[in-house]
């Protein structure tokens, strides 16, 4: 474009020049033709005998040379190159204008849009700081709600059973004496005493293991191994090796859960004929995993469970990340993957 633009204006300069030197011949053939009229035949210069003949024969040298110069197609053509050189001028500076501010709204929305997209991505990240550190809380919360609802059970409805249980007992062996057949009767209401005193530490060590704390990660997922072996028909393996010092309580107590979640989930739903349970704390990496080789389901279709939300919901409490992969003909696996230092 500015090439094109040096190119016609370089021309116009030219036919400019030209057209000024053929308008000056013009006017020196003009001066010349007065001269010759103001001079007598011998050569002798006379004034002409009146003014109004003077002053017509300029006239006629004046209308000669607006003829000429009406009709020197080169100075018509350089008054158009001249005219439209302008509006070239004009409208590359038009253009320019227009493209310094276009550049300068596209600089603005740019800048704009990166803000917008900046402060966006704060929002977004503040939002989901918040809605993590508000779950830490919940979970929080609902733990120590657990731990309530646990000790509760533990020592006021178990103990209370137990003591009812011993009170049957010492019945039993009196009626054994004045009626045997009452005292037989009286077994089988032990028997239920226990297996509801069974049921309550069981239903108390599943909303606060306190065994955890006490015993360790490792020991507390044996004893879910030999509960999950007693309570159902299936083979149950627990592979634990574990630094118990690198765990925190806290941590600890959420991965047995989670662990204890996907456990039962596999028994009571996938019907598998053995249950997988490893665990790894050791070098930098923590690594949970529960396999299962029942049925299967699909993720999508049970995406709303509480159990997987509440399973999420713990290991991002513990900086983990949790995995769930099933197929309805291979099993489950549930993996939480997270650092040895988990708080």
């Amino acid at each position: 474009m500015y090439a094109s633009f040096a190119l016609i204006l370089l021309l116009g300069i030219f036919i400019t020049v030209f057209s000024a030197f053929s308008g000056y011949q013009a006017y020196t053939e003009c001066v010349e033709n007065i001269e010759k009229s103001c001079r007598s035949r011998d050569g002798v210069s006379v004034i002409p005998v009146t003014a109004d003949e003077l002053a017509g024969v300029i006239e006629n040298e004046k209308k000669s040379y607006s003829t000429t110069v009406l009709k020197n197609p080169a100075l018509l053509a350089a008054l158009f190159v001249i005219a439209v050189t302008v509006l070239l001028i004009f409208s590359c500076l038009y253009a320019l204008r227009i493209k310094r501010e276009t550049s300068l709204l596209t600089d603005f929305f740019r800048k704009a849009t990166g803000e917008m997209a900046r402060q966006m991505a704060e929002d977004k990240m503040c939002a989901e700081e918040e809605i993590a550190r508000l779950q830490r809380q919940i979970i929080a919360v609902s733990e120590e709600e657990r731990k309530s609802i646990g000790r509760d059970l533990h020592d006021n409805l178990g103990s209370h059973l137990s003591g009812i249980e011993l009170l049957c007992m010492a019945l039993q062996k009196k009626l054994f004496g004045e009626n045997r057949k009452r005292a037989e009767e009286l077994e089988v209401i032990r028997d239920l005493i226990r297996e509801a005193v069974g049921i309550t530490r069981r239903l108390a060590q599943g909303f606060y293991p306190v065994h955890v704390v006490e015993h360790g990660l490792a020991s507390a997922v044996k004893e879910l191994q030999l509960e999950i072996e007693n309570l159902f028909d299936v083979e149950c393996v627990a592979d634990c090796d574990v630094i118990e010092e690198n765990i925190a309580g806290s941590a600890a107590i959420h991965i047995y859960s989670i662990c204890r979640e996907a456990v039962f989930n596999a028994a009571r739903h996938g019907h598998p004929a053995k249950i997988t349970i490893m665990l790894r704390a050791r070098g930098e990496t923590l690594r949970l995993e529960v396999k299962d080789d029942g049925h299967g389901f699909s993720t999508e279709r049970i995406k709303a469970g509480i159990g997987l939300h509440t399973m999420k919901y713990r290991a991002e409490a513990i900086g983990a990340i949790l995995h769930v992969q099933s197929d309805e003909a291979c099993g489950t696996r549930v993996i939480i993957d997270g650092d040895n230092q988990l708080q």
